[in-house]
């Protein structure tokens, strides 16, 4: 008897020690779950409070970046008009060519071409095309060539107000159905240039292009068409 007693009284301690260690160990689970609570809350936390500036930093670099690879371009436009000869390059500098002059909607007094198309305002809402008409062999090309140059030189000192030139070459791109295609593919084989995509649709959309197309009588004469 006296020994049953002993089994159960040693039992009896082995269950009570049981359920100490069951119940400590159910505190520190609730106590992890609570400590992960805790940091998830103070995650979300800090995610939202870093979210304004990470936003702004994103807009920020992304400007940047956009600025520099279009600045990159401006340099290629420019170095290709200085050092490339007709052969590999449409739009080279003429270094004889005789300055145009031009009248402006019928006007009786004479300007000089190149300033006023250099200088035209970049329009705030709904631009409108420029059509310069001049005779076969009057320096069309040459005056193209001239303005991006221009436009890229004065885009390289100021990318905030100046407009980055895309010349397009109609008689190699007579499908015009989809411009931004054309655009892209005639930077590409001018001026060896991959200009991605995003930054050529966010760089239009800001205003900051400027579209050279140079022979739209070629190409309305391969459609068939008058001018």
């Amino acid at each position: 008897k006296s020994d049953k007693s002993e089994a159960v009284e040693f039992l009896k301690e082995v269950l009570k020690a049981d359920v100490r260690r069951t119940a400590w160990a159910l505190e520190q689970i609730r106590l992890l779950e609570l400590a992960g609570l805790l940091g998830f809350v103070a995650t979300l936390v800090g995610i939202f409070l870093a979210w304004g500036p990470w936003q702004e930093h994103r807009r920020n670099r992304r400007s940047r970046d956009d600025s520099t690879v279009l600045k990159e371009l401006a340099q290629k436009i420019i170095k290709n008009y200085k050092e490339l000869t007709v052969d590999r390059y449409p739009f080279p500098e003429v270094k004889d060519a005789i300055p145009l002059s031009c009248v402006v909607n019928r006007e009786v007094r004479e300007r000089e071409l190149l300033a006023e198309l250099a200088n035209l305002p970049r329009p705030s809402q709904n631009p409108k095309p420029v059509l310069v008409i001049g005779e076969y062999g009057q320096g069309k090309t040459i005056a193209c060539g001239a303005l991006a140059y221009e436009l890229a030189t004065s885009f390289l000192r100021d990318a905030t107000t100046g407009r980055l030139p895309i010349l397009v070459p109609l008689r190699e791109h007579p499908d015009l159905r989809s411009v931004d295609q054309v655009a892209l593919l005639s930077v590409r084989l001018l001026h060896n240039f991959d200009l991605n995509p995003e930054i050529y649709s966010r760089a239009r959309s800001s205003g900051r292009l400027v579209f050279i197309l140079d022979g739209l009588d070629e190409l309305l004469s391969r459609v068939g068409l008058l001018l």
